[in-house]
């Protein structure tokens, strides 16, 4: 077998293996009709896709059963963290969430929140959920309930972690795919109104 040859099966098997690889770690989405029926305890006023500039709306609960409108939020700067429990990139930034709740917390014009969707890309169930965080140490961090996964999809969060950006006009002003450390999150928030 030529040098040639070989390199080809080489390269050939590590792109096969990388693809399968991938197509193993992506989530996978399923509807039920007990997640639609689920979404009761969730409201929003548009199912179409939100985009920069435009008001937002919506009341979700956290994984506590406290609820939070967004219309009440206004007069605030909100961060909101999009993640998933099996997510190690989210997990590695939720100390510096945390935190960030926690300053917000201290009566300053910033909102921080994160949310989940159980159940869907392979999240895990509200109660599970529930059990699962509450062994963590992140007692600042409210985890809202998107249970239909409508709020996420009207944002375009398509991937986890992404960070949402609302201003104090109640407007959507950035949607962020990927890891923001806490200095870009807290720029991305002085630039707002």
């Amino acid at each position: 077998m030529s040098h040639f040859t070989r390199k080809f099966w080489q390269v050939l098997g590590l792109v096969s293996l990388s693809s399968g690889c991938l197509a193993a770690c992506q989530p996978h989405q399923e509807a039920s009709n007990a997640k639609q029926a689920a979404s009761a305890t969730q409201t929003n006023t548009s199912s179409k896709k939100q985009e920069a500039g435009q008001s937002l709306s919506g009341t979700f609960q956290d994984i506590h059963g406290k609820t939070y409108k967004l219309e009440d939020l206004r007069g605030k700067k909100v961060y909101i963290k999009f993640w998933a429990s099996w997510c190690s990139i989210c997990l590695a930034g939720l100390k510096d969430v945390d935190a960030l709740a926690d300053e917000s917390n201290q009566g300053n014009d910033v909102v921080v929140l994160s949310m989940v969707a159980p159940e869907i890309r392979n999240e895990k169930p509200l109660a599970d959920f529930t059990k699962w965080f509450s062994g963590l140490d992140y007692t600042h961090l409210p985890v809202l309930v998107d249970q239909s996964g409508d709020f996420m999809k009207q944002l375009g969060v398509v991937a986890y972690p992404t960070s949402a950006f609302i201003n104090s006009k109640g407007e959507l002003v950035k949607v962020q795919l990927g890891h923001m450390d806490r200095q870009s999150v807290l720029d991305q928030l002085a630039s707002m109104d």
